[in-house]
């Protein structure tokens, strides 16, 4: 049994030491206490832990949060004495250790840090929130009745946030059955919410802008100041960009100069693979006015450094917001009468969100850059696929949701389908005086009938190339095969219609 014994010395004054054996009979021992009760506790908790491995039993869940709490160099001892195992240290640490170790394996496998802080913050808001410690905390109960109190309140969390914060744990916890740390899963049967709803709670409805709310808009940020440090003619550029490329909000604050090709014929830009949603090095094409404009507010940076001096990407929607309703008010100052001006203020133009509940916000510029593919270019599905750089055709109907067709003319440019068949035919290029030709075995057909009706009782017999009737019937002379050769045009190679079927050729 584990015991205590006093030791004074003139450095450390009086402290109390715990002595305890393993199986052999070697012996351990913990100093460091210099308060009695507290080292009659540590005293107690060895005792058990010693009636615990002579019983064969595993320590309970109590005794492994203790192991937990004291200091490394004693829980070492306790393990070398075989009083707890390696793998009770293992579930005796605190989930945050794990946590740690689970994030640098995020990292050691390849996944960008951007994604491993994400899981590290998801996880940890849990811990704190459901006060998880330990592994022997960790159930379903306590993980999903946290995360069911963030969904009640003003401030209430969306399902896919629940959603994501639960996959992020529920990643946690295999990770730790995977490498041994834990026997089980304790968030196996935990489930999401279901997927209808987290669609109807996370569809927001954007719209696309128009031309003329663009225009306002640029010319709006190119004469205002710099909003929280961000120049005025970045932000003119970032909107720009975003409604002339389609590019994301995070994709266009990546940009380097160098990615830029202003030069010639052809301005465009690169999307490196390692900015690029889809993981892929794609050139976009520019507009000439748009290049110009980059051309000169790029010619005095070097190629490494950034395009464009942006916020943060989560702040890009209270920048264009801030932006809008700047240049709202200057549309509206400028109209012409009070009427005006009080048609202007029902109306929805460079509105954050308008009456619908539909928002034009970063990514609607996407939108807008899609709905404009169709309206003012007149480029096709997979063009705008190509363009847009997305991965299906249900994409670009996502993309361009909001578009209308406003030109009804378009259903008035078909083809005429009341054209004569010559005209038509002159019309697609594919007019030809000659008769189409008929087919041989027709012809073959039509003959043998019309030879049964021109000469009935009569079997027509073959001996090599020549063809004779039978007994009592005739043999064609050479006018009648003159008839036939001239008939089906054997002369010009062509087939030519006739009406008198009591023709035949005589070597078929």
């Amino acid at each position: 049994m584990a015991g205590i014994t006093r030791e004074i010395s003139r450095q450390r004054g009086t402290q109390y030491r715990v002595d305890f054996r393993d199986r052999q009979g070697k012996l351990y021992a913990i100093r460091g206490s210099d308060f009695k009760p507290a080292a009659d506790e540590i005293r107690d908790r060895i005792s058990d832990l010693e009636q615990l491995r002579d019983a064969g039993k595993a320590p309970g869940p109590d005794l492994l949060k203790w192991v937990e709490s004291i200091k490394p160099a004693w829980r070492y001892r306790l393990v070398k004495a075989g009083l707890v195992s390696g793998k009770d240290v293992q579930d005796a640490r605190s989930l945050g250790w794990h946590v740690l170790d689970y994030w640098r394996d995020i990292r050691r496998r390849g996944n960008t840090p951007a994604h491993a802080r994400r899981q590290f913050r998801r996880i940890m808001a849990i811990l704190r929130g459901a006060k998880l410690r330990h592994l022997a905390d960790m159930t379903v109960s306590a993980v999903e009745g946290y995360l069911g109190t963030l969904r009640e309140g003003p401030e209430a969390i969306a399902a896919h946030t629940y959603n994501y914060h639960l996959g992020a744990i529920r990643g946690f916890t295999r990770w730790m059955v995977r490498k041994g740390r834990a026997a089980s899963d304790p968030l196996a049967k935990a489930e999401p919410l279901d997927a209808a709803k987290v669609r109807k709670e996370c569809t927001r409805e954007r719209r696309a802008a128009t031309p003329e709310e663009m225009r306002w808009l640029l010319a709006t940020v190119e004469q205002s100041k710099p909003w929280q440090g961000i120049p005025a003619a970045d932000r003119r550029l970032c909107y720009w960009l975003a409604v002339s490329t389609g590019l994301r909000a995070g994709e266009i604050k990546a940009l380097l100069v160098a990615d830029f090709s202003l030069a010639g014929d052809a301005p465009g830009v690169t999307i490196r693979a390692k900015q690029a949603k889809n993981a892929t090095t794609e050139p976009l094409p520019l507009p000439r006015d748009l290049a110009e404009v980059l051309k000169a507010h790029l010619k005095t940076k070097v190629g490494s450094v950034r395009a464009l001096r942006l916020p943060h990407v989560s702040n890009f929607a209270r920048m264009l917001q801030h932006d809008l309703e700047a240049a709202r008010q200057k549309w509206l100052e400028d109209a012409s009468d009070p009427e005006e001006h009080e048609r202007r203020e029902r109306s929805a133009t460079l509105k954050y969100t308008d009456d619908t509940g539909r928002v034009l916000d970063m990514h609607a510029m996407r939108h807008t850059r899609g709905c404009w593919l169709f309206e003012h270019h007149g480029a096709n599905p997979k063009e705008v696929q190509a363009l847009m750089r997305l991965s299906s055709l249900a994409l670009v109907d996502r993309y361009t949701r909001s578009f209308r067709l406003k030109d009804k003319t378009i259903a008035r440019r078909g083809p005429d389908l009341n054209m004569t068949l010559p005209e038509q035919a002159k019309a697609v290029g594919t007019f030809d005086d000659r008769p189409a030709p008929r087919k041989t075995a027709q012809i073959r057909a039509q003959i043998k009938d019309a030879s049964k009706r021109a000469y009935p009782g009569t079997q027509r017999h073959t001996n090599g190339h020549h063809a004779e009737m039978a007994e009592g019937s005739q043999t064609l002379d050479s006018t009648e095969e003159n008839r036939v050769l001239e008939a089906i045009g054997a002369d010009s190679g062509e087939w030519n219609r006739t009406t008198d079927l009591g023709i035949m050729k005589p070597t078929l």
